[in-house]
């Protein structure tokens, strides 16, 4: 089978600068490769990337694309441009799967040849799937997503499909942790780790946590912590600025010891995330966006690497949380949210033991998502769309 994957206009493939989608469809690409398929991924140039090269067996094309700007329609009106260059670089294939809003709208009309056109939801709808003809298969993310796509546009309601995100579940998991070393009287040494991964965004609920925090700090009797930021701040890699972060950390001066909070850098190295995340006793995810998150990746990968998750009660994580299974949950439209947050991590700062239970009851579940058992219902499923598709030719 011959398979395009088609990136959206400002972020190059590798993912060397974010984009969680890029980065999974690039290494679903490899999957198909690997089972025996012809892939082609189409992404924007970038730096010293060479326009044409093969990488894992995945044959890359780089054509010119934009910045991210700000500015929606203007982000549209460079999506529809760099729609318009695709379709006329596309080669013929037998299905080519999209990352871009424009153009699912024209391909499968004007470039049959380009394949059985494949949608994949990174971001949530936005009234673009009322436009959308002649499609074979969306990829859906999560049931919110779901919901909104069949209510734009009913008629794809037979060609969506729930996967999930999907996670390289081994990497992630990495060797078992050892058991945290202790004094003679039982408790563990070192302070317990919290940590958050994402962007540094006001959205994802950075004020939240940091209220929480200060909640925190005031309980005198527990045991040492300390919190772990770690994602894009800068504005055009998806943070709400230097500023705003800056305001965030001033909350808990005189508060919280300076020690206690660390600020890295984005890491976009699988490998050395994959060790932060591992380095990691709590995951917190105290994201607001109800219309911004499609999945939450960021639960799930700590999930993987055996972390303890507290996360808020955002509709599309229900599709992989269990509340008080494999994570714990807090109402983060309350008006009491950063003393339920505080609450939950008191809870797990306190209780290894809950901690272990909690992290072991949450592996499993990250397992489903591992990049070969997605890879292989993808292929099924590209399989069954063009194989219908000949059937269906005189």
């Amino acid at each position: 089978m011959k398979i395009s994957i088609v990136s959206g206009f400002f972020l190059p493939v590798p993912a060397v600068n974010g984009g969680a989608t890029e980065k999974a469809w690039a290494r679903l690409g490899e999957e198909f490769v690997a089972a025996g398929h012809h892939v082609t991924l189409y992404s924007r140039a970038w730096a010293d990337f060479p326009n044409r090269e093969t990488v894992g067996g995945v044959h890359y094309r780089r054509v010119p694309g934009f910045r991210h700007s700000s500015i929606l329609v203007l982000n549209l009106i460079k999506d529809w441009i760099w729609g318009r260059r695709i379709t006329r670089l596309l080669e013929p294939a037998d299905v080519v799967v999209i990352n871009t809003v424009s153009l699912p709208v024209w391909l499968g009309r004007k470039r049959p040849d380009a394949g059985k056109v494949v949608i994949t939801t990174g971001r949530v709808p936005k009234g673009q799937f009322r436009w959308y003809r002649d499609v074979a298969l969306i990829v859906v993310n999560s049931r919110p997503v779901l919901k909104k796509i069949v209510a734009e546009n009913p008629a794809l309601q037979g060609v969506s499909q729930l996967y999930g995100f999907p996670l390289d579940f081994a990497k992630m998991a990495g060797t078992p942790r050892p058991p945290a070393p202790s004094d003679t009287s039982g408790a563990p040494n070192g302070p317990v780790r919290l940590g958050f991964i994402g962007r540094i965004h006001a959205e994802k609920g950075i004020a939240q946590l940091m209220g929480a925090l200060r909640l925190l700090a005031a309980q005198t009797a527990l045991p040492p912590w300390h919190l772990t930021l770690c994602g894009p701040v800068a504005v055009s890699m998806g943070g709400s600025g230097e500023r705003f972060l800056q305001a965030q950390l001033q909350r808990l001066e005189g508060v919280v010891p300076p020690e206690s909070i660390e600020v890295l850098p984005p890491e976009f190295d699988p490998e050395k995330l994959a060790r932060i995340y591992r380095s990691l006793d709590v995951f917190v995810l105290p994201s607001l966006a109800e219309n911004g998150e499609t999945f939450g990746v960021a639960n799930l990968e700590a999930m993987a690497a055996g972390c303890a998750v507290v996360t808020s009660q955002l509709e599309c994580f229900a599709d992989y949380i269990d509340a008080g299974t494999n994570a714990l949950t807090y109402d983060h439209r309350s008006e009491n949210a950063e003393s339920q947050l505080a609450a939950r991590l008191a809870q797990l700062i306190t209780d290894p033991a809950r901690r272990a239970r909690l992290a072991a009851a949450a592996q499993p579940t990250a397992a489903r998502y591992d990049f070969k058992t997605y890879s292989d219902r993808l292929l099924a499923d590209f399989a069954r769309i063009t194989t219908a598709s000949n059937q269906a030719e005189p």
